[in-house]
């Protein structure tokens, strides 16, 4: 009887000492290719003081309690599977820590095999595969939470303006990147598309800030080249979202302010909350010298009440749990400031944007779920009108850009037996940019001097089947299909002439593919495919496109992978509305892209990669005019297109080296460093071969940081800081004829010398500083982010300002300072 009240009163203390410094981890753990749930797979806190573990229930299901409040790692096991290793989990008492974990099992016993984690969403493809996580964005400098800003931290991914998140990879415009939500392809998912570019229009893969807030994201792969089948209609890169799984088992809130914006998010269960799920404790499985966590339940003890009178379940699908919902608002912060009165040099910015996932089981272990998003954003500068007040040619004009953007759609995910997997996705997604520009000062009457509309709808279906036969072989079959529309009107003037551009073009994208993977050998992996592409616009084109890859592990530390694919691109609407040769428009842009890789895993997660590639591209729209030096190789924007016929007669090369080491948060310090060499040309119809605009030649990414861990009595106290440094060559640029500019009254290259110039080289560093306070059932964030600490004023391009009559150089933004307040409940 004394033992007993000793642990109790024992307990009890350890409770009081934990309360508002810990929170339960939890999470499921699957098979990598059927989806199947593991039960009894081991996991392991790492680090943590006394041993703490517990193990998956049947469902897969695992739980760990009291889990101190900072960085923690895990290890997670299954016989006859890899291990993984997660390092660097952020344990807050606002919220609990839910990892979903996928393991791939091993061919053949090869005793542990250590690999960094993988994501439920992961792409199984050997190299040129970044997984970028929500965490980061919230750890990294003036990310502004957006996954394609994260993404400028990677060797290779080039930005292009510090106003936007257009990314050059490796030497490819940014059209050459698409965006895809839940496995299928939509319209670009950013506010103020027109942000940094030389026209003022809209991009067709960029903006301001993406629409989908990181407080919804789940894990993003960003896949830069030779894709695996099922990854198309892209040259460059790949930008794969997923929504998170709201928690299932509490509601929780976040409430966030800063000068991006002010934004409130929630989740939780729909419906009555069932008892917590997880498996057997450290305890049960090697005794109890370990930390207790959560007891074990049987498979009835976690059925959730039947709350509806037909008997059911309470999923309204007929599954054994809830379902979850996560829904986020944000307004933007400049926006309110602006509807206050505030004055921002005659220009006004504002977007707000809403999105949500719903996630139900369903009665065969399934789920389904629903998604939407939407996001406004405007724009509007103003004339000051006064000759004294005008400093640049820009201000003689009152400029207003509009967009809007949305997107929904369900998905469907079944695992079908132990080696079978089913998922299926369908999405509808639009955008309108209307842009005017008015000529309003310094002549007698208002002049339109500038229109532009674009709108942009896709209806896209997507689905995939896994077969997994045995551990070393498996197959995978799929269909990418999208019915597009696209409607473009485009209005320029200059002192010669009014041009105007004015279609419609709709058709299909069809992709279906076929894979497989194999094991030659327990160190030899083999993964071959075939995708056939084909769309119909103003005419029918087609291409067949094998992909294959070769992995091998000599060791369980290191791997050599080579991959080739042949790729094939739709190009932006206005390339196809423009002028063409009969039967000799342009169809699908091409590229042959090979890639080969090594990669160095060393102790607790640290990796070193390096890659090298070499992209052919053929089939790429050119002018046919004599000596003419355009193509799309060259484009940001492309709606200023020149006044005569395209062919699809160019070509261009891309090669390099990335050079990639990271060392995750781990001891309470991260380290990430990229390098590249790299060379990007292309030749037009003149038959010579130039480097493209996007030819730096080099880019160095570096980006390190610490934290601190300070416990209170009643709370727990982390401070951290970050710093990136992007140091890369300067974009390439034409030289401007300035006596023909003055004449046109707008900028007029000498077209002989394409990017014959380079602009200065670009330097910029980023900074953060962040307090945690960790208190009982809350937890809330400040942070400071810096863009540019040194204001350096990097060049952007180089234009002709009919107002000033002079060749400028337009500078990028300069020193930012972004405040923000984070509070989780």
């Amino acid at each position: 009887m004394r033992n007993l009240l000793f642990i109790f009163f024992a307990n009890i203390f350890f409770a009081a000492a934990c309360w508002g410094q810990t929170q339960t981890l939890r999470g499921t753990v699957s098979d990598q290719d059927s989806g199947q749930a593991l039960a009894g797979a081991t996991i392991i806190l790492l680090k943590t003081g006394p041993a703490n573990g517990t193990s998956t229930d049947s469902l897969g299901h695992f739980r760990l309690e009291n889990v101190p409040v900072g960085r923690c790692g895990i290890k997670v096991s299954y016989v006859g599977y890899e291990t993984v290793l997660i390092a660097g989990i952020l344990v807050e008492t606002g919220k609990e820590a839910i990892q979903n974990i996928i393991l791939k099992e091993q061919p053949a016993a090869l005793g542990e095999v250590e690999v960094r984690a993988r994501g439920s969403h992961s792409v199984p493809h050997p190299l040129s595969n970044y997984q970028l996580k929500v965490e980061e964005q919230f750890r990294f400098p003036a990310t502004y939470y957006d996954p394609a800003r994260l993404a400028m931290s990677l060797p290779g991914m080039v930005g292009t303006d510090d106003q936007a998140n257009n990314i050059s990879v490796r030497g490819n415009p940014p059209a050459s990147l698409r965006w895809r939500l839940e496995g299928v392809e939509i319209v670009n998912p950013n506010h103020l598309a027109n942000a940094g570019t030389f026209s003022d229009r809209p991009t067709a893969a960029g903006g301001g800030v993406n629409i989908l807030s990181a407080q919804l994201l789940d894990q993003s792969n960003f896949l830069t080249g030779a894709f695996p089948a099922g990854y198309g209609n892209a040259l460059g890169g790949i930008m794969d979202m997923y929504f998170r799984k709201g928690n299932d088992e509490r509601r929780e809130f976040t409430l966030q302010a800063g000068l991006i914006g002010v934004e409130v998010a929630a989740e939780g269960s729909p419906l009555p909350a069932s008892p917590k799920r997880g498996g057997e404790s450290l305890s049960q499985i090697f005794g109890n010298n370990s930390s207790f966590t959560s007891p074990h339940r049987n498979l009835e003890e976690e059925r959730s009440p039947q709350i509806f009178g037909d008997g059911s379940t309470s999923s309204p699908f007929g599954g054994g749990r809830e379902g979850a919902y996560l829904i986020n608002y944000r307004y933007s912060f400049v926006g309110i400031l602006t509807a206050a009165g505030a004055d921002f040099g005659g220009e006004e910015i504002t977007f707000q944007d809403l999105a949500f996932h719903l996630d139900f089981p369903t009665k065969k272990g399934g789920e389904i779920g629903f998604f939407g998003m939407g996001g406004l954003s405007e724009n509007i500068f103003g004339s000051p009108l006064e000759r004294e007040k005008i400093k640049e040619d820009k201000d003689r004009f009152n400029i207003d850009f509009a967009s809007k953007m949305g997107a929904v759609g369900m998905t469907f995910r079944q695992s079908l037996g132990g080696k079978m997997k089913l998922r299926v996705t369908a999405a509808y997604s639009g955008l309108e940019h209307e842009r005017t520009a008015d000529l309003v000062a310094l002549v007698p009457s208002k002049t339109r001097w500038g229109e532009d509309k674009t709108v942009e709808n896709k209806l896209a279906f997507a689905a995939k089947f896994f077969y997994k036969k045995n551990a070393r072989k498996g197959w995978e079959l799929g269909m990418q299909a999208m019915r597009e529309r696209s409607v473009v009107h485009v209005l320029f003037t200059d002192n010669s002439a009014r041009t105007e551009l004015d279609g419609k073009l709709s058709g299909w994208l069809l992709q279906p593919y076929v894979s497989r993977h194999s094991y030659l050998s327990p160190k030899l992996k083999l993964t071959a495919g075939l995708q056939w592409n084909y769309f119909g616009y103003k005419s029918e084109h087609s291409l067949l496109e094998p992909r294959f890859s070769l992995q091998f592990a000599p060791n369980e530390k290191q791997k050599f992978s080579l991959a080739y694919a042949l790729l094939g691109q739709v190009q932006q609407p206005q390339i196809y509305l423009a002028a063409q040769l009969p039967n000799k428009g342009p169809g699908h842009t091409k590229s042959h892209h090979f890639v080969f890789a090594f990669r160095q895993i060393f102790k607790d997660g640290v990796w070193l990669e390096a890659e090298v590639y070499y992209q052919h591209l053929f089939d790429v729209p050119v002018s046919v005019r004599q000596g003419s030096t355009y193509s799309v190789l060259n484009g940001i924007d492309n709606f200023r297109l020149p006044a005569e016929m395209l062919a699809a007669s160019g070509k261009g090369q891309n090669y390099g080296i990335d050079f990639f080491y990271e060392r995750p948060i781990l001891k309470n310090s991260f380290y990430r460093l990229g390098a590249s060499l790299y060379r990007s040309l292309y030749t037009a119809q003149d038959g010579a071969e130039r480097p493209t605009r996007f030819d730096g030649r080099y880019l160095v990414t570096n980006t390190f940081g610490r934290e601190k861990v300070k416990k209170k009595k009643h709370k727990t106290v982390v401070r951290g800081g970050s710093l990136h440094i992007v140091w890369q060559g300067g974009l390439r640029q034409t030289p401007i004829d300035r006596m023909a500019s003055a004449q046109a009254g707008r900028t007029v290259y000498f077209e002989g010398r394409a990017n014959e110039m380079k602009l200065k080289k670009y330097f910029r560093a980023d900074g953060r500083i962040y307090w945690k306070w960790n208190k009982p059932k809350h937890s809330s964030t400040l942070s400071i982010d810096i863009q540019n600490l040194s204001g350096t004023k990097n060049e952007a391009y180089l234009y002709f300002d009919v107002f000033l009559q002079q060749v400028r150089a337009k500078k990028q933004l300069g020193l930012i300072p972004l405040v923000s307040y984070r509070l989780e409940f």
